[in-house]
């Protein structure tokens, strides 16, 4: 009888869990730059700035993650999914002359630098692959088809179809050959949206030199 107790409260438990998960889901889209269709990023999360994040169709975006964006936007591309823990930062620690950097004075930030310099975009294109445990920092662009491996640190640009990784991370491979991109793109893009050969021979050849 006690198994049988346990054994309920543990499935109730499950259940409530799931609820709260899909409310609070449900909850922080609403609070979002904007949300697509079928876009969920997995409770718990922490997340500052919301109203700055934009987020497509289909984007999944692991639980336990964490974003701070409150100067600056993160844009995720359609059909982009992330692992556990993925943390996205917009921003940096600001260092000015006289000012402690915890309690830096606002108007004279503004004022005297441009804020640039401490927060700019992040943007993640369609259909990136981020694996468990990533960071990606400010002013990073992730091309369409990328994927990230897990436990990478991003720090720079990470073109298309290029797999990367690393501390910080680096373009290591393309995922596929030219031909194979070429047919992923025209059975999923349209004509004006479709990286054409010559884009794709340079992309491979810049990020395979060494």
């Amino acid at each position: 009888m006690k198994k049988i107790l346990v054994t309920i409260f543990g499935e109730l438990l499950r259940k409530l869990h799931i609820l709260h998960s899909i409310y609070m889901s449900r909850w922080i889209n609403n609070r979002l730059g904007h949300s697509g269709l079928n876009a969920y990023i997995q409770y718990p999360f922490f997340i500052l700035g919301s109203e700055n994040l934009f987020i497509e169709d289909g984007v999944n975006i692991g639980a336990n993650s964490t974003i701070f964006t409150t100067r600056a936007n993160i844009f995720i591309g359609k059909n982009s999914f992330s692992g556990p823990n993925l943390t996205l930062i917009s921003g940096d620690h600001t260092s000015i002359v006289g000012q402690y950097m915890l309690n830096v004075d606002k108007e004279k930030l503004k004022e005297f630098h441009d804020i640039s310099c401490f927060d700019k975009d992040i943007i993640i294109e369609m259909d990136v692959w981020i694996g468990v445990n990533v960071t990606i920092l400010k002013g990073v662009k992730i091309g369409r088809g990328a994927i990230i491996a897990a436990g990478s640190v991003v720090t720079k640009d990470i073109p298309p179809y290029f797999i990367a990784g690393g501390i910080p991370a680096r373009p290591i491979k393309a995922k596929w050959s030219i031909d194979e991109i070429m047919e992923h793109e025209f059975l999923l893009y349209s004509d004006h949206e479709r990286l054409s050969k010559r884009q794709l021979e340079q992309i491979l050849t810049i990020n395979t030199k060494s």
